[in-house]
C-alpha cells in the first residue's frame, strides 16, 4: 500500500499523521508476513531436497521383485532357526559329555581307550528309549557287570594288595624280606 492511495480516497479527517500510523502498522504486517514467507520457502526447498534424495534411493529398488525378497528372507530365517537348533543340540551334547566325563572320573579303567569306549556307549545309551529313566550308574552297571552283579574282567583296574606286580612285589613266603640290602629295599 502506498500513501497516495490513502490520500486519493478523499476520506474526511484523514490526516498525514493518521496515514503515517496506518503505514507503520501496514509495514509491521508486511515484515511479519515476509519472515513467514521466507521460512515457508526454506521449508519448501528443504522438502524438495529430501524428496530428491528419497526419489534417488527408491530408484535403487527399480526392478526388485518384492516376492523374491520375501522368499529370501523366509529362507534365511529358516537357516538361522536351523543353525540355532543345531547349536542348542551341540550344547546339549557337550553338557551330556561333560556329565559323563565327570561321572566316569570316579572309576579306574584299565586304560583310556576302554574309558572312552564306555563314555561313548553311555552317551548313546541315553538316547535309547529302553533306557529312559535310568541314570548313568544303572547304565554302566548293565554294561560292566555279569548277571551275578560282579565286574566283568579287563574293564576296571583291580587293586589287589596280594597280587605281585611292578611296584608291589610279594615278599618271600615268611612275610618279610630276608635281605635288607639297598637293592632289595628299592623294590619296597
Amino acid at each position: 500500500m502506498k500513501r497516495e492511495f490513502l490520500k486519493n480516497l478523499n476520506i474526511e479527517g484523514l490526516t498525514d499523521e493518521i496515514i503515517q500510523k496506518i503505514m507503520d502498522e501496514h509495514g509491521k504486517t508486511i515484515t511479519s508476513l515476509s519472515a513467514k514467507l521466507e521460512t515457508a520457502n526454506a521449508d519448501i526447498a528443504n522438502w524438495q531436497a529430501k524428496y530428491g534424495e528419497i526419489e534417488t534411493k527408491l530408484k535403487a529398488f527399480d526392478g526388485v521383485n518384492v516376492d523374491e525378497l520375501k522368499g529370501q528372507i523366509a529362507k534365511l530365517t529358516g537357516e538361522i532357526t536351523a543353525k540355532q537348533q543345531e547349536y542348542e543340540t551341540e550344547r546339549a551334547k557337550d553338557r551330556r559329555k561333560s556329565e559323563i566325563t565327570e561321572f566316569l572320573s570316579g572309576y579306574k579303567f584299565v586304560n583310556d581307550r576302554t574309558k572312552k569306549s564306555f563314555a561313548d556307549d553311555l552317551f548313546n545309551a541315553r538316547d535309547d528309549k529302553a533306557n529312559e529313566g535310568k541314570n548313568y550308574k544303572d547304565l554302566l552297571d548293565a554294561m560292566t557287570k555279569d548277571k551275578d552283579g560282579k565286574d566283568l574282567p579287563d574293564i576296571f583296574v583291580v587293586e589287589n594288595p596280594n597280587k605281585a606286580g611292578f611296584g608291589n612285589p610279594l615278599p618271600p613266603s615268611g612275610g618279610a624280606p630276608e635281605k635288607s640290602d639297598a637293592e632289595t629295599k628299592r623294590f619296597f
